[in-house]
Formats: structure tokens, C-alpha cells, sequence
């Protein structure tokens, strides 16, 4: 790994900070603005060793970095030894001056971060408190890397000895059931794509869904960026460098893959459907539609039915878009009770209830029974309109009961919860209170409910706030005992 590449580049891409020491490195001796304060040596790579200006070494840095399974990047730190060897320090190596020279960047990091050089040579209490305080954070993550990269080996062993996949052509063999060896896949060499010409890896499983890509990451050296179907990305250091259509590199790489958890086959496919199924399971619970639910019927006529209902309130949003209701075509939806029942010779049977009847239905929820009445309305122009232009005549929907008294009834759209319905015995449809302006609905309200002048002559002065449900269920009590 050429960790000091890794530095040169962070040099440039973080900020810089201004600050009042001086430190400058000149013939082995650190000065600290212009005053000697110690001494370094570097004899081998990425070691180094500091003295006091007596000779006396007072600690080793050593400038490491681990490759990260996550990030493209190593993680980098400094491992702090004590001139006797008898206390250790690990803290993060941080880019605070603009230098081609790591030792410069780490005496920097050390004379003004930690305190440990000032113009009177080095602060023993400074070294001290460096000493008791180990960067915990740069030790776990250093102890994940260290547990992920060892588990990857294992797994990648694994893989090797019971999968041991291998390419023929474009076809990617692999043992299965620990007996069968078949094609499980196909493997591509290229370059990225049209308009990037670097090399890369795909690989594609038995359904031609392409599982991942593998390329080239250029901060590292043999070190590789994977991105799979399920937009995951993670990277890997290669045993050696890619050259295009080498088999023994794209083999390496699969067994890395499946270490993964990426297995080839038919697994997408299957997985997908799987999540699919949670989707649709999770939308259905978020939905208005109510499923096969135990609950009664009861038609204009007082028949009452009692067997499992279903109806659809709206479309299922399986991917939390809020989309739920149909804006360029009819809507259909809350339009037709489904009834499973047993008749006279307990013989099961189906019958469909539309709300255009004027049925009402009830089921048991955890707050009681919830009831919904099938009615037309007055209203909802936008709606009606879109109906018949897609040749939908049928305006008539389900509608959540809410309050009900003598002649009168407040409802709500069990989707679009801001509508509500008030209807009367008097009128043959509901009055919807939709998205129009409060003068507007009051106006209609006013209308609507005529024959009880006191109340209208309430409503026109706007001593009620009509899109609350509170105050539609006080309209509706004062309605009912209107004379």
C-alpha cells in the first residue's frame, strides 16, 4: 500500500489552517518558530524516531493504514511508542498543513494539536496526556477492519472450497448442493462503457440481471470498487493488478462476490420477490383497503349479510411515493364491496355490492365497529370530470361513517381524510366539502342545509370552521333536533 500517495492527495483536499507556531523541520532538527526544540530521524519507511536535543529518544511514530471495506480510502493513524517502550498511543494522522513531507505533516499535527514541542523542547505533561488519552475511536474502527477483512478471508475460503467458482468463456461454473457443478452465471471483460474506457468486471446471474461491476479504484493501488444490483458499493484489495480478460483475476474477484452474499443462480430473482412480498404486505397494512375482514352488510332494503369483506380504497404504494389515487383516469377505487359468504346450505358464495345501492357495511377494528356508506355526492368536480372522460358514469363511493343523527350523517373519505360528506335524508346525495375555498364550501353548506334557516344563518356568519370534524359533528347534532 502507498499510504503516502493517500497523503499527498488529502493535503489538497482539506482545509487549511492558519496557525501561530511555526514549526519547520531543517537538517533533522525541529524548530519551533526558529528556535531547535528536538530532534527526528527517519530511517526506514513511515518509522520515526524523536530525541530530545540531548540525545535522549523520547518516542517512535509510526504512520500506518489499514484498507477499509467500506471506503476506498485506508484508514490512517499514527501508532505512539514511548522512548523505553513501555506506553503506546494510537491517534488519528490528520492534514493540517499543506507539506509534500509526511514527517513535516506529523510534527506539525504533534507541536500543535497535542502540544508536545514549544520553543522550551518538549512538554513532558503534553507527551503524558498523549499517552493516557488512545484515540478509542481509531482503535475500534481499526479493530472492525481488522475483524471484517478476517471474516472476508474466512468466508472467501469458504466460498473456494464449496462453491470454487470458475470461468469457461463468458460461463461462470459453480459447484452446487456440494456435488453438481454447473453454470450459475456469465462474466464479461471490457471497458466501463461507452464513454469510459477504463477496465471493468460485470457479472450477470442465470436471469441476465447484472449482479455487480467491478473496477479500478484509483486512490489505492490493486485496490477495486464493486457496485451490486441492490446499489451497495464495497472494495477489496486484489492479490494482483487486472489485466483485461484474466481468468484468474475474475475468479478471485467471484469468490470475493459470494463472500458478499452474492451467490449468482436465480438469488435476485428470488430475493427480489421477496422483498417484493414485504412490500406489498407492508403497503397493504399502511393502505385504506380493508381484506377479507369479518363484518355485515346492509342493503336499502334492512337485508342484513353477514360473511368476509373486501374492498379497495386505492392503489398500494408499495414504494412510499404517496401516489394511492388514480389522477388521469377513472377512479374506480371504493367502488365495490366483495362479500365472502355461506347461503342457506352453507355453500360459499361471492357477491359484489356496489356503493351506487346504498349499502352500508360495518367491520369490528380495534376501536369498534367502523362502518362506511355507499352514496353519490354533490361535488368533486375534478373527479367527476376525469370519470367521464374515461366514459365512467359511476360517481357513487364508500364513504367512512363519522356521526349519524336523526337525518343527518357526516362521513369521511377513508384516503383522502381532509374530505368530508354531510347528507340528509332530505337529499338523495351527500354534499362533499373538498380543496375548495372556505366562502365556497360555506356557501354550499348554506345550501345544502336550507331548511333549518337558524343554523344556515350560523354557517353564513362563520361561527363554525367547516373542514374541522368537531365542528361538522356540532352542525350535525343542531341539524338533527332543527325545527
Amino acid at each position: 500500500m502507498k499510504l503516502r500517495s493517500f497523503t499527498f492527495i488529502l493535503i489538497f483536499i482539506c482545509s487549511i489552517k492558519v496557525f501561530s507556531q511555526d514549526v519547520k523541520i531543517k537538517k533533522d532538527q525541529i524548530l519551533i518558530d526558529g528556535t531547535p526544540a528536538a530532534t527526528i530521524k527517519n530511517p526506514y519507511r513511515d518509522h520515526y524516531e524523536y530525541f530530545n536535543l540531548a540525545g535522549e529518544k523520547l518516542f517512535t511514530v509510526d504512520f500506518k493504514g489499514l484498507a477499509q471495506v467500506s471506503s476506498a480510502q485506508p484508514l490512517q493513524y499514527l501508532e505512539v511508542i514511548s522512548g523505553d517502550g513501555t506506553q503506546k498511543a494510537t491517534i488519528q494522522h490528520e492534514v493540517l498543513k499543506a507539506s509534500f513531507s509526511v514527517q513535516n505533516i506529523i510534527t506539525h499535527n504533534l507541536t500543535v494539536k497535542y502540544g508536545v514541542f514549544t520553543k522550551n523542547g518538549v512538554d513532558k505533561t503534553a507527551l503524558d496526556k498523549l499517552f493516557n488519552n488512545t484515540s478509542a475511536e481509531v482503535n475500534n474502527v481499526a479493530a472492525q477492519e481488522i475483524q471484517r477483512a478476517q471474516e472476508r478471508a474466512t468466508k472467501i475460503n469458504s466460498i473456494k472450497m464449496s462453491v470454487a467458482p470458475a470461468i469457461s468463456g463468458q460461463d461462470i461454473i459453480g459447484t452446487q448442493n456440494m456435488s453438481v457443478r454447473k453454470v450459475i452465471g456469465r462474466i464479461e471483460f471490457g471497458q466501463c462503457s461507452a464513454f469510459d474506457t477504463n477496465n471493468c468486471i460485470q457479472v450477470f446471474d442465470l436471469d441476465k440481471n447484472r449482479i455487480a461491476t467491478v473496477k479500478n479504484e484509483k486512490e489505492g493501488f490493486k485496490k477495486y470498487k464493486v457496485e451490486t444490483y441492490d446499489d451497495k458499493t464495497f472494495y477489496y484489495n486484489a492479490a494482483k493488478s487486472y489485466l483485461r480478460g484474466d481468468p484468474a483475476f475474475g475468479e478471485e474477484f467471484l469468490a470475493v462476490l459470494m463472500a458478499e452474499g452474492y451467490m449468482l443462480g436465480h438469488q435476485a430473482k428470488t430475493l427480489r420477490g421477496q422483498i417484493l412480498d414485504a412490500k406489498i404486505a407492508d403497503a397493504k397494512v399502511r393502505s385504506a383497503n380493508i381484506y377479507n375482514t369479518d363484518g355485515y352488510v346492509i342493503d336499502k332494503d334492512g337485508k342484513k349479510m353477514t360473511g368476509s369483506l373486501t374492498i379497495y380504497f386505492q392503489k398500494l404504494d408499495i414504494d412510499r411515493t404517496g401516489d394511492v389515487l388514480p389522477t388521469d383516469y377513472a377512479d374506480k377505487f371504493g367502488q365495490r364491496l366483495m362479500v365472502k359468504y355461506n347461503n342457506e346450505k352453507k355453500q360459499p358464495r361471492t357477491k359484489t355490492i356496489n356503493a351506487s345501492s346504498g349499502a352500508k357495511f360495518c367491520i369490528e377494528t380495534e376501536n369498534g365497529e367502523t362502518c362506511y356508506i355507499g352514496l353519490g355526492v354533490k361535488g368533486e368536480a375534478m373527479k367527476k370530470l376525469t370519470n367521464i372522460n374515461d366514459l365512467s358514469f359511476n360517481n357513487a363511493y364508500f364513504y367512512t361513517l363519522i356521526y349519524e343523527d336523526k337525518g343527518i350523517q357526516i362521513l369521511q373519505d377513508p384516503v383522502e381524510k381532509e374530505k368530508f360528506v354531510v347528507k340528509i335524508d332530505k337529499e338523495d346525495k351527500g354534499l362533499m366539502l373538498d380543496r375548495s375555498s372556505d366562502d365556497t364550501e360555506a356557501n354550499r353548506l348554506i345550501d345544502y342545509l336550507k331548511t333549518c334557516k337558524e343554523l344556515a344563518d350560523d354557517i353564513k356568519k362563520k361561527n363554525f370552521n367547516i373542514k374541522d370534524v368537531n365542528d361538522l359533528i356540532q352542525i350535525a347534532k343542531e341539524y338533527a333536533t332543527c325545527k
